[in-house]
């Protein structure tokens, strides 16, 4: 089954961007086999390994930062008075 996606005869499957797309809200290998006419999951493999990374990499991203209490946190803004420097000294 192919879809029109305009009128000039170009088809879902035929198109770089959709599997990308189905892969990043996250079609699985199989479902993608099916939309797109694939035989082999490899093809579907390229587009959901890369969105898995993606995703994965985005869940991750809060591992990064160490974790604090409350007694710990630093301010990033800190405060200064006209013609002091953040550590107190006056600016030259």
């Amino acid at each position: 089954m192919i879809f029109e996606i305009d009128g000039g005869g170009n088809s879902i499957r035929h198109s770089h961007a959709r599997p990308s797309i189905a892969a990043n809200n996250g079609a699985t290998e199989h479902q993608m086999m099916a939309i797109y006419g694939w035989e082999s999951p490899k093809q579907a493999a390229l587009y959901t390994r890369k969105a898995d990374r993606k995703r994965l990499a985005d869940q991750a991203m809060h591992l990064l930062v160490p974790e604090q209490t409350g007694a710990e946190s630093v301010s990033l803004s800190a405060q200064k008075t006209a013609g002091e420097t953040i550590n107190g000294k006056k600016d030259l």
